[in-house]
């Protein structure tokens, strides 16, 4: 059973590569990074970039959520997304729908993050740091590797499909009670 997780999806954007300012959520979270007192863009506005959202506000950042759908949180049950969409709102983070990234540039310390928005209009945001919440893809690295030693595998969690713990769960429990029959 290979339970490998997932890995954040990089969108083929102009300046987001090898930047010191750009990172994704993941990381930021399991390097423990706090960032103070900056302006913050989050790029995605599914539940991951909504709680990244949050927790950049917690700590005295502005916070920009840009997503390219026209809402947020579509990705969350309806009880949830209610209470997260007030907490954003009370929190004053600021929100741009219908908007695509298409670029970064950096303007000598800052980053300038550049959108187009449904209608064809530009946008440029002043920054200091951008941090990705694109969504994420299966990490299926160590199965290329075990695949010609094992005939019989299963991919469960993050590494089959990505999704919500409940639904790492639920796989997980189900092929389990699949190999015992």
């Amino acid at each position: 059973i290979l339970a490998c997780g997932s890995k954040p999806i990089i969108p083929n954007i102009p300046g987001l590569i090898n930047s010191d300012h750009v990172i994704t959520a993941h990381e930021m979270l399991r390097k423990d990074m706090i960032l103070k007192k900056k302006n913050i863009v989050v790029i995605g506005g599914g539940l991951v970039g909504c709680e990244t959202a949050e927790y950049l506000k917690f700590h005295d950042n502005q916070v920009t959520i840009v997503e390219m759908l026209a809402d947020i949180a579509l990705d969350v049950n309806p009880v949830y997304r209610e209470d997260i969409l007030e907490r954003l709102a009370k929190n004053k983070i600021r929100i741009l729908t219908s908007t695509r990234l298409e670029e970064i540039q950096r303007n000598l310390d800052k980053y300038v993050v550049i959108n187009r928005k449904e209608n064809g209009e530009i946008e440029s945001i002043d920054c200091d740091d951008v941090v990705l919440a694109c969504g994420a893809r299966p990490n299926r690295e160590l199965e290329v590797v075990l695949k010609p030693y094992f005939n019989d595998y299963y991919l469960v969690g993050d590494c089959n499909c990505p999704g919500k713990i409940l639904d790492a769960v639920y796989h997980s429990a189900t092929t389990l009670i699949h190999l015992i029959d």
